[in-house]
Order: C-alpha cells, then sequence, then structure tokens
C-alpha cells in the first residue's frame, strides 16, 4: 500500500474545487476551461512525470495483488485518503486534451491517464466508490481511437471511406507520424488494449449496456486497421489487433451479461465490414480483415459453441439479405458466407441451407441471383469447403446443392438462369467421382427417366429426409435444349459447355445433342458462336467413329472461316488443325482407326460436299501463320500410293494454291498417265499441276504442253478437266513463248475452236452413238473455255445450236435429249459469251428469262440444274449489263415459288448477292415478294431471307419496313385503296403466286405481319397505328372505300385487326424483367433522353387510341352488325382490348358519347370468361399434355424458326465458285488483248443433287454423296464443274 502514496504526490489541491464540481456536474461531458494556475499544472512535465510513475506503481501493486487479498479493493486504498474526485476529473481532462491535440507530450499522458483510469476500474469496488462513470469510461476508451492515426496517409491514398459503425471521429490530428512514433504509439495502444483485458477479468458490464456497446464498438474499429498494417508489415496478425480480439473474447463471459447477446452484439457490428457494395469499394486487403473475423469466431466456437452458432446464423442471414447488386460484390460476400458457413456445425448448416433454399425461390430477382452465387462456390470451388463435416452430410448438402441450382436453371429471370446455368456449366466438368455420380444417377436411373424439377416444397422435404431432388435425364434433356436457345448469350454459353460434357460422359447423348449444338456455330453472337465451333469439336475428337457428328461438324464448323469476325475464324483453325493436320502421321506409322482415319474421312466428306473452298481458306491462314511445316508435308506425301492417296491429293491440292511444296515433282512425274485416267484422282492431281508446273525443266514442259494439246484436240479429256488443262496451257505457251506467247495461244485456242465447232455442227442429227454423245459434250466445254483464252468469237451458226438446245429442246430428237447435262452447257456457254458481248447478251437474256419461265419438279434433276443455272447466268448478266436483265426480274420472282427447293433457295441467294452490291434497288413489289419467303417450308431459306432482310436490307434503310407496311396489307389480298395503295404492275403469273390473298393465306400473311413488327421501332409502332386507323379502318366504314362485303376487303379488315391487336405493337418495355437491367452489368445504362421520347410517343398514342381508334372501332362494329358480318367478332376482341387498357376516370367523355359502350363491354368480358371455362372444362376430358403440343407445333410451323443469326458476306456464293471478298463479278474476268473480257463462269452445270450448290453456305442436313468430280461420264449422277 506504500507504493500507492505516490498519488498523493500529484497537488490537486491547486485544482478549483468550483472547477472539479463542473466536471462532475456535466457528468464529464463538458470540461470548463481551469484558471490558469490550474492550466499550468496540469500541463505541466510534473503531471506527465507522475502519471507514468503512478501507472508503473499502481501496475504493480494490481499483479502483487493478483489474487485479491483483503488489502486488494477500494476499500482499503481508500484509506489513503486520496482525492479521487479531483484525481478523475484531472484524468478526464488531460484524455480529453490528448485526444483534441497533436502535440506528442500530451497524447502521451492521454494514454497514461487512460491505462491508470482502466486499472483503477480493475481494482474490486469501482462501482461502489463511484470511481466507474460511463462517460469517463467512453472518453477513455475512446482512446483507442488514436489507432487511426497509425495509419491514415495510407487510408487517404487509397481513397477508402472506412466506415465506422456509428462512431463519431473527434480525432484532430491526421498528419502523418514518423516511423519511430507510430511504433511507440502502437506499443502504448497495445498495453492500454492489455490493461483493459485485465480489468475486464474483474469489472462486470452487465448493468453498464452502453459501455458494453462501445468498447465493443471500438475494439472491432482496431481490427479494421489491420488491412492498412498488412501493406507495411507481411507478418500477418499484430499483437494489436490479437489483443483487442482477446478484448472481444472477454466481453463475451456471463460477467458482462447475457453471453448469446454480447455475441450477437459483435456480430451486428462486425456486419459492415463483412459486406460489399459497389459504392464503397473495398480493397482486396480487405479479406485480411474478414480472414480475422472469421478466425475469431470460429476460436469463440469452441468456448461458447451454441451462442456462436446463433450469432455466425444471424451473421450469415443479415449477408444474405444484404446482399450486393453488382456482380464482384456478390462474388466476394458469397464467399466470406461460405467461410462462415464452413466453421458452423452439422446442424447449423442445415438451418442455414434451409435459409438458402429460400431465398433460392424469393420473389425477387437478386435475392435467388445472390442464393446462385452462394450455391455455385459451393459447388465449384473446393478451396472454400469445409472438410470436417460428414462424409453423409457432405454429400447431402452437395446434391441439395445441384437441386437448387437446377431448379432455377428454368427461372423467369434471364439473369438467374445465367447463373444457374454457368454454376452447372462448372458443376458438370465433375472434378471428382462424386459429382460424377450425381449425373450417373440422373442418366442410369430408367425408372426416374421421367422426374420433373424439384420445387420449394421439395427442397424444404430433403433438409429433414433423405429424399432423391434430381429430376430425370428426359427433364434435364429438355430444358438444356430449351436453354441451348436460350435468349442470353451467356446462358446460351453455358448450356453448350454442358451438353458437351455430358455427351462425353454418356455417348448415347451425342446424337441428341450434335444438332442444337451446330445451329449454335451461327449464333449471332460471336462468343457463343466460337465456344459451339469449339463444343462441336472437341466432341468429335473424343468420338471420331461417329459418322453422322462428322458430317454435322463438317456442316457447322468448317463454314464459318469464312465468319466476319477474325475470332471464329481462328477458333475454326484451330480446330480444324487439331483433327485435321495434327492427326496426320506417317504412312509408316499409320494404324488404320476410327481415330487416324479421322483426317482422311474429313478430307473426303469436303470434297463430297463440295467444301475445298473452305479448305483452300485454311489452309492459305495455315500458311500464313507458319503451321504448315516440311515435316507435315512429308507426312502427307507419304501417303500417296495407299488408300489415303484421294484425300492425300485433295489436300496438296488446297496447299497448292497457297504455297510451294517441296518434292511434289516426283509425284506428278506420271502426269500422262494420270491424264489418261480421267478421274477425279486426275482433276486433283492436274490442280496441283496447275500451280506447280514451273517446277519441271524445259524439255517436260515442252513435252506437256505436246500431249495436253494433243489430248485436248482429239477429245480425249473428260469435260470436267478440260478447263484446268486450258489453264496449264496457257500459262506453260507464256512462259515457254515468252515475246510470241499472245500470238501462240490465239493462234492455239483458235484452232481448237473450229475443232470444236465442227463437232458441235452434227449436234441435233439422230442415230449417233453413246461414244459420239461423249465427244460431242467434250466439244462444247472445250470451245466454251477455248473461246476465253482468245480475242475469237464462236460462230453464230453454232450459238443458235445451243439457242435450240434450250428454247426448242422438246422438239429435238430422242437422241440429243439423252445427252446429259447438255442444257445445262449450253446454259454456262450462252452465259460466257453473252458475258464478252452486249450484242449477244441481248439476244441471250430472253433465252434465260424463257428458261426461268418453265415449271419444274422435284423429281427432275435435270430441269432443276438448267433452271439454277439459268438464274445465275442471268445473275452474271446483271452485273455487267443491268439495264438487259432488268425486264427478266419478274421471272425471277416467279421461280421463288418453284415447287422445287433447290430453285427457291437458289433464287433466294442470288438476290442477296445482287442486292448487297447493289445491282438492283428494291422498285415496285420487290420486297413484299421477297418477305413471302419467310412462310417458306424450307427451313433454309427462311433463314436465307431472315438475313438478307435484317443484315442487309434493313442496315442501308432502317425505315424500308415502316414505309411500306401499309402497303404489304392492300398488296398481299389483291385490294385497293383510294387513298394509302393503288396497286403496283405485275405480270398474271407474278400476282398468281406472289400474293397470299384469302382466308387459306391467312396464316402466311400472318408471319410476314408479325416479323415486320418485330422490325420496328417505338416511334414506328405509332405511326402504323395511326395509318391503320386512318387508312383502314376509316376507309372501310366508309361505303365508297373498301368493300367489307368482298373477301378482299374483309382480309384487309381481318389483318388490320391482327395487327392492332398483336402484342409485337405494344410500346411498353419487353418482356425483360425491370429488376434484370438494374443488376444486369453487361448492358449500358439507358440515358434519359431515349425514355423521355419513349414517354411522348406512348402519351400521344394512349391520346390517339382514346380520341379516336375507340371511336372509329365503335363506328366500325355498328357497321358489321348492320351488315351481320361475321368479322364483328374481330372488330369486339380489339376494341375490348384497347378499351381495358383505360381507368374508368379516362373514358368518362367516351362513355358520354357512347352510353352503352360500357354495359357491351361487360357482356364481352363475361362471354369471355364463359368460353375459357367452357374451354378449360373441355380440356380436363382430353390430354392438356398432347394439345399444347399441336398448338406448340402450329407455332412453329407459321413463324419461321430463325437459326442462321448471321452470315459472312464472304461465304455468298454463286455455284461452286466461293467469292472470297466482296469483289465485283466482272473483276474475275480474263483479259485477252485487244481487251474483250472472257468469262470464267461462276455457273456450274449439275444434275447430281439439286441442293449441292448452296454447300459453301452453312446449310443443314441436306448433301450429296457424290464426288466433286464424276470419274465417268456414263454414270447416272454426273456433274459438270469448272474444277
Amino acid at each position: 500500500m506504500k507504493s500507492l502514496r505516490v498519488f498523493h504526490n500529484f497537488k490537486l489541491d491547486i485544482l478549483d474545487e468550483s472547477w472539479i464540481k463542473s466536471v462532475w456536474d456535466a457528468e464529464f461531458v463538458v470540461y470548463d476551461e481551469p484558471s490558469d494556475e490550474c492550466l499550468e499544472y496540469l500541463e505541466s512535465d510534473d503531471v506527465k512525470r507522475l502519471l507514468h510513475e503512478s501507472r508503473i506503481e499502481l501496475k504493480a501493486w494490481l499483479v502483487a495483488n493478483e489474487h485479491e487479498t483483503p488489502e486488494f479493493s477500494w476499500q482499503a486504498l481508500m484509506m489513503l485518503n486520496i482525492n479521487m474526485r479531483g484525481l478523475l476529473a484531472m484524468l478526464g481532462y488531460i484524455m480529453k486534451t490528448g485526444q483534441q491535440e497533436t502535440d506528442k507530450d500530451a497524447r502521451q499522458a492521454c494514454l497514461e491517464a487512460t491505462s491508470l483510469y482502466l486499472m483503477f476500474l480493475t481494482i474490486p469496488g469501482s462501482n461502489a466508490f463511484r470511481v466507474y462513470h460511463p462517460n469517463l469510461y467512453q472518453k477513455a476508451i475512446e482512446t483507442l481511437k488514436m489507432s487511426e492515426s497509425l495509419f491514415s496517409s495510407v487510408r487517404s491514398n487509397k481513397g477508402v471511406n472506412m466506415t465506422n459503425s456509428g462512431i463519431d471521429d473527434e480525432l484532430s490530428f491526421c498528419s502523418s507520424l514518423l516511423h519511430s512514433e507510430r511504433s511507440r504509439l502502437t506499443r502504448e495502444l497495445d498495453r492500454i488494449i492489455s490493461d483493459l483485458v485485465t480489468m475486464l477479468k474483474s469489472f462486470r458490464f452487465k448493468e453498464h449496456t452502453e459501455s458494453l456497446d462501445i468498447t465493443i464498438r471500438i475494439l472491432l474499429n482496431i481490427t479494421r486497421q489491420e488491412m492498412y498494417i498488412k501493406s507495411h508489415d507481411n507478418s500477418g496478425i499484430t499483437s494489436l489487433s490479437q489483443n483487442a480480439f482477446a478484448a472481444l473474447q472477454e466481453l463475451c463471459s456471463s460477467n458482462h451479461g447475457t453471453v448469446g447477446l454480447t455475441i450477437t452484439l459483435i456480430a451486428q457490428y462486425m456486419l459492415p465490414d463483412l459486406l460489399f457494395h459497389h459504392v464503397n469499394a473495398q480493397p482486396k486487403s480487405i479479406t485480411i480483415v474478414h480472414e480475422a473475423a472469421i478466425y475469431f469466431l470460429k476460436n469463440l466456437s469452441t468456448i461458447h459453441e451454441q451462442e456462436t452458432m446463433q450469432g455466425i446464423v444471424t451473421l450469415i442471414q443479415q449477408l444474405m439479405v444484404n446482399c450486393p447488386e453488382r456482380l464482384e460484390g456478390r462474388q466476394k460476400q458469397a464467399a466470406v458466407i461460405i467461410k462462415l458457413l464452413n466453421i458452423c456445425n452439422e446442424d447449423m448448416v442445415l438451418t442455414i441451407f434451409k435459409d438458402i433454399v429460400l431465398f433460392s425461390h424469393n420473389s425477387k430477382i437478386s435475392c435467388r441471383l445472390f442464393a446462385q452465387e452462394i450455391v455455385g462456390k459451393l459447388l465449384t470451388e473446393s478451396s472454400l469447403l469445409n472438410n470436417n463435416l460428414n462424409k453423409n452430410v457432405k454429400m447431402k448438402k452437395r446434391r441439395i446443392s445441384i437441386a437448387i441450382v437446377l431448379s432455377r436453371c428454368i427461372d423467369r429471370s434471364a439473369l438467374v438462369r445465367g447463373r444457374a446455368m454457368a454454376t452447372l456449366a462448372s458443376f458438370s466438368d465433375c472434378n471428382d467421382d462424386a459429382d460424377k455420380a450425381i449425373f450417373k444417377s440422373i442418366f442410369e436411373a430408367s425408372v426416374s427417366s421421367n422426374k420433373t424439377f424439384p420445387m420449394l416444397d421439395d427442397l424444404k422435404e430433403a433438409l429433414l429426409e433423405d429424399v432423391d431432388l434430381l429430376p430425370g435425364s428426359t427433364a434435364l434433356i429438355a430444358m438444356l435444349l430449351d436453354r441451348i436457345n436460350d435468349e442470353r448469350a451467356l446462358v446460351r454459353r453455358s448450356a453448350l459447355k454442358i451438353s458437351r460434357n455430358l455427351s462425353i460422359m454418356f455417348p448415347s447423348l451425342v446424337s441428341k445433342m450434335m444438332h442444337v449444338i451446330s445451329d449454335r456455330c451461327r449464333d449471332s453472337t460471336l462468343t457463343v458462336r466460337q465456344f459451339a465451333v469449339h463444343v462441336l469439336s472437341e466432341i468429335l475428337q473424343e468420338f471420331p467413329h461417329n459418322s453422322s457428328l462428322l458430317d454435322e461438324w463438317i456442316q457447322a464448323v468448317v463454314p464459318q472461316i469464312y465468319d466476319i469476325e477474325a475470332k471464329v475464324q481462328e477458333k475454326v483453325l484451330e480446330c480444324l488443325g487439331n483433327v485435321l493436320i495434327n492427326r496426320i502421321t506417317s504412312a509408316s506409322k499409320y494404324i488404320p482407326n476410327a481415330a487416324n482415319s479421322l483426317p482422311w474421312r474429313i478430307l473426303d466428306r469436303l470434297s463430297n460436299l463440295r467444301m475445298r473452298k473452305h479448305l483452300s481458306k485454311a489452309c492459305s491462314l495455315w500458311v500464313k501463320n507458319g503451321v504448315i511445316t516440311k515435316s507435315v508435308i512429308s507426312n502427307l506425301q507419304s501417303h500417296i500410293g495407299t488408300d489415303n492417296i484421294i484425300g492425300a491429293w485433295i489436300l496438296l491440292a488446297a496447299l497448292a494454291e497457297n504455297m510451294k511444296i517441296p518434292n511434289i515433282d516426283k509425284y506428278i512425274a506420271d502426269y500422262k498417265e494420270v491424264i489418261r485416267k480421267n478421274d477425279f484422282h486426275a482433276s486433283l492431281v492436274l490442280h496441283v499441276l496447275r500451280h506447280v508446273w514451273s517446277i519441271l525443266n524445259h524439255d517436260c514442259l515442252e513435252d506437256l504442253y505436246q500431249h495436253l494439246y494433243k489430248c485436248i484436240c482429239h477429245f480425249e479429256i473428260n469435260f470436267n478437266l478440260i478447263s484446268i488443262c486450258l489453264d496449264i496451257l496457257n500459262s506453260i505457251l507464256r512462259y515457254l513463248h515468252i515475246d510470241q506467247s499472245s500470238h501462240v495461244i490465239e493462234s492455239d485456242m483458235v484452232e481448237l475452236m473450229k475443232l470444236s465447232e465442227m463437232e458441235i455442227q452434227d449436234l441435233l442429227k439422230e442415230n449417233r452413238s453413246c461414244t459420239q454423245d461423249t465427244v460431242k459434250i467434250r466439244a462444247v466445254f472445250t470451245l466454251s473455255h477455248a473461246s476465253l483464252f482468245c480475242t475469237n468469237k464462236i460462230s453464230s451458226s453454232t450459238l443458235r445450236i445451243f439457242e435450240r438446245l434450250l428454247l426448242q429442246w422438246e422438239s429435238l430428237p430422242d437422241t440429243v435429249k439423252e445427252i446429259k447435262d447438255l442444257q445445262a452447257s449450253a446454259v454456262v456457254l450462252l452465259c460466257q459469251q453473252a458475258l464478252r458481248d452486249r450484242e449477244v447478251a441481248k439476244k441471250v437474256t430472253p433465252i434465260l428469262g424463257n428458261v426461268m419461265r418453265q415449271e419444274t419438279n422435284s423429281n427432275s434433276l435435270i430441269k432443276t440444274s438448267v433452271k439454277i443455272n439459268a438464274a445465275k447466268a442471268l445473275a452474271d448478266i446483271c452485273v455487267r449489263f443491268t439495264a438487259l436483265v432488268e425486264p427478266y426480274l419478274p421471272d425471277l420472282c416467279i421461280s421463288m415459288k418453284d415447287p422445287n427447293p433447290a430453285v427457291r433457295e437458289a433464287i433466294v441467294v442470288i438476290f442477296i448477292e445482287l442486292l448487297v452490291e447493289d445491282f438492283i434497288k428494291m422498285k415496285g413489289p420487290f420486297f413484299f415478294h421477297i418477305l413471302t419467303m419467310l412462310s417458306d417450308t424450307n427451313s433454309m431459306i427462311r433463314e436465307l431471307t431472315t438475313f438478307l432482310v435484317e443484315e442487309r436490307l434493313l442496315m442501308k434503310n432502317k425505315t424500308l419496313i415502316s414505309q411500306q407496311f401499309l402497303e404489304s396489307i392492300y398488296h398481299y389480298n389483291n385490294c385497293r385503296s383510294r387513298k394509302a395503295y393503288c396497286g403496283h404492275r405485275m405480270l398474271e403469273q407474278e400476282m398468281k403466286v406472289l400474293t397470299l390473298p384469302g382466308r387459306t393465306n391467312q396464316e402466311k400473311r400472318n408471319v410476314i405481319y408479325e416479323f415486320m413488327l418485330e422490325h420496328l421501332d417505338m416511334s414506328a409502332k405509332s405511326e402504323l397505328v395511326v395509318k391503320l386507323t386512318k387508312y383502314v379502318l376509316h376507309e372501310l366504314c366508309d361505303e365508297n372505300s373498301i368493300d367489307v362485303t368482298t373477301e378482299e376487303g374483309a382480309c384487309v379488315l381481318r389483318d388490320a385487326v391482327f395487327i392492332l391487336n398483336n402484342n409485337r405493337l405494344q410500346l411498353s418495355p419487353g418482356e425483360r424483367h425491370k429488376d434484370d437491367t438494374e443488376l444486369d452489368e453487361t448492358s449500358s445504362t439507358p440515358s434519359s433522353t431515349p425514355n423521355n421520347a419513349l414517354n411522348v410517343i406512348i402519351t400521344a398514342l394512349k391520346k390517339h387510341n382514346l380520341d379516336i381508334l375507340l371511336p372509329t372501332l365503335i363506328t366500325l362494329k355498328k357497321k358489321l352488325i348492320t351488315l351481320k358480318s361475321p368479322l364483328e367478332e374481330d372488330v369486339d376482341r380489339l376494341l375490348f382490348k384497347i378499351y381495358s387498357e383505360y381507368e374508368k376516370e379516362q373514358l368518362v367523355d367516351l362513355l358520354d358519347e357512347y352510353p352503352e359502350l360500357e354495359k357491351e363491354m361487360d357482356r364481352y368480358q363475361r362471354r369471355l370468361k364463359d368460353k375459357i371455362n367452357s374451354e378449360n372444362d373441355d380440356g380436363k376430358s382430353s390430354s392438356p399434355s398432347i394439345s399444347s403440343k399441336d398448338s406448340l407445333a402450329d407455332v412453329r410451323k407459321r413463324t419461321p424458326r430463325v437459326l442462321l443469326q448471321r452470315i459472312s458476306p464472304s461465304t455468298h456464293t454463286s455455284g461452286n465458285e466461293l467469292i472470297t471478298s466482296p469483289v465485283h463479278l466482272e473483276r474475275l474476268l480474263l483479259q485477252t488483248p485487244p481487251p474483250e473480257p472472257s468469262f470464267s463462269t461462276s455457273t456450274p452445270t449439275l444434275t447430281q443433287s439439286p441442293k449441292s450448290y448452296s454447300s459453301d453456305f452453312p446449310a443443314k442436313r441436306k448433301r450429296p454423296n457424290e464426288r466433286e468430280i464424276s470419274p465417268n461420264i456414263s454414270r447416272k449422277n454426273l456433274k459438270v464443274s469448272d474444277e
């Protein structure tokens, strides 16, 4: 006790009693300014020294009396006659002054005073002797807020606005401290916290809840500073933070109140630190605070398990309720929840899972989205998983999690669906056997294959009982097929990944999934197209033996080598390299199995499908990127002479176009034998020879020239090889006769033309042998191609022979009509000559127009090939002599309704090409004719038409549809209007096949109207409503205008009502949920200007509908009642729909003018309800599933499902000639002096398959089986080609 007499050294008598009284009367809140003498003493060094000495002595006394001897109490201490009122007032003033000033001596005195006061409270009896005062204690504990000044410079640099849970920052010093000062301050604060911990062991806060509250808040504020310490010290949690958590742990004692309430209070004040909000961007180091807080709760749970678990559950619930809106915040906050979940026991885990289940079915999108983030991390991030749980509990938690995800894959919100699908996609990677077992239970359990997705009640039940929540394979596959066509690109991408993983895991799914995956290779979104190409290629590599999959891959992936996006091209190139180039091994190492034979089967199919141009494009990029090495060429050449010889030459032919092939001379040395074969192999070798002839020496070239020229003169070369042989001849002659090359070429070609014409002169005579027919067709092709290399023209008599082949075919001898491809060859020749001479073109275009007017059928391959070639010939001539072809455009339009889909498709492709290059214009009814193809029975034609309108016509003229919408109603119904539509001049056949009048064509017109409505903006929709009211409904009310009693007038009214009643005409924002837009970070924030403009449009339209449309409909209804027209019901339905959009107050004026309207609408509403009830009653007795399927099928038949969202302009082809850049066709002409253009036509003749011509488009599942070049002229399926 003698040591405590140090307190007598304080000259407390200097302090005015009145000042001491004022401090106590003010409850230590307000401190009056002391007298000068008193102030001088309080700021003196003696006081600071005495504070330090008294703290040391008191600390020693406390340690000595740790076991509470009888002297260890305030009762014994008061016997020293210390003036505690004055001492406490002095301590309070010193703490207040030190906390406000930047002077280091004042700050040190404050720290000493704080420790001294906390030690006073450690002594038993501090309450009874009024040593404890709540405000003085608060002032003392607020000294710990000096910790904020330790890292004030770091805080200001990071710009972080840390909230202090409501504590007002009274510290005025924020200047940067020196390192030594910072270290000393840290030690002093550490000591104070240690004194606080000591105090808490004897002092009780049970009756002082406010002091308990402020203590918790300030201690937690100290732990927050750890993230700034981290940037200076990598040693981990410092002693300052450790002591703060130790003090918090000490507070969790029954001495300080109910433990559960204290822990809940700590959790409450921890909550702001664990939240992530985009308005307060937290630095990455905030995770240090999270880890420290979670570690504290984990340790606390070992002491007070039940109370801590309840606090953690409350904390998790608050974290879920306060879910962030931004993606990054959701992800980080979900990770915090998982870490908290990992320190819970099994019972608490199930409790929290119940909350997650409820949260995943919350009405708010943000809640469901956050629940998916939590479940996603539980399923996919193994680093966050708790390994201490029982194995059964872990598996149960995992199965429930995947059930939650699956239940939200069919969520109405695209964002929630997207997050659920992303989680399912990651989970489907199946990183362990347990995950694979979950999918196996879905696909291998035949009994439960028809199980549906779990509902909320099912998920709740699974938490209590052992219930299988997983859906059946049928439901899962149906969901996947639906999600692959989802409106959101990220959802489609996730669905593709899931499909890939499941297909590899369960091979039986490949046949079901490959078609929908291939459709996505033509998706409108770049990332989806790119990923679909990758997915389909991976599946092919897993199942190289699947021939159907190979065909699907070639048709879907390879055409995208011409995609307009470079990234997609790169992905196609990579995938093509993996399945083709990288798999070609040396012939000596080749083992004939499915995997090794894959590249050769790909090359074979590419040739069969007429896609060698795609291969050539890929080879050019490979060569450019250095992929084709000498070892690749060597391996490829080693297969010449093996069973893979054709495939090897196919690839060599593509490579020869783009590079010099080493050692190729020894493989083309036997060219004479090859030419003699006249087969597909010969065509490939000649194709290579065309590019590599320069490697041969002079003698070889001379010999090659003589041999080729001789064979051609004797018509020994097969017709499909003539073009390439002449190309080789031309190149060799230019090399051998540099000075006189033009003269030599001219004389040789003229000679060939003479020989050919002589052979052709008796073409139309009878009694010829089959051999003679072969020679005749070869002569035709020789004449055709030879004329392109010289200035000489084909004689008029010869041209007349070919004209007769097209104009008088039926009157020709049967022996002539039996010659395969004769007519198609005639079209090619006439087209080539027309492109050289305008006078010839004047004679040829009427002939081709006449061919276009001839009808074909799907069984006549010859007629089909002739008509397709004629159409392409007209297109080629249109490029050069547009005016000559314009009169025959109606004939091309009429052919869009040809019975043969190949003809229809060819016409659409031609229009795409001509419209893109502006060779033809949108005149007259042309646009209306194009739109009729939207209802074509062929899906590819519908897709091409959609592409033409969306990607070409509307890109050039965005108002095209809005300008012609009203006219389309009258046009398709063959109706006239005095004001709106006077009609277009059309041919009789044109009007018959390209208009859609009458009830029988109602569905086709509706398809067109719906397509047009989808491509109108808000302003155009409003204008359309006004026009329909003025020019249709008003005119129908006028007896002298449209007659509603006629079929044309009735259909116009029916169409107008259909359009006005259509949901696509609504001006309200789309079906996308408002919350989706707010939460969607991928969409840009809409500006206020468009919203204001939209509001103006909507307001104006509502006024129009109320003031004009409704009265017009009422008048029209009365007229229809008078006429007893069946259209009254249609008008009634529209009238009720418009009427229902207004409140009764808005309809006052209208109801005053038409008093019977309200009763009529009520009757109609009752009638409508009765009809619905009657239909529901009828539905109970029948199978609702069948009726819904039927109606869905009907809708799909009416509305074309657009799979081809985008086609690269570079993929547009004319026949088998691929235009690799948007270049005018006449630039492909070969020039010979004098400059008369000769044309290597892009118009092939074919009788092989009417659909094969469009294979350069990414078409679907419609490919020929024959090779590109027919090896034998006598074969039934013969095709004539330039290649």
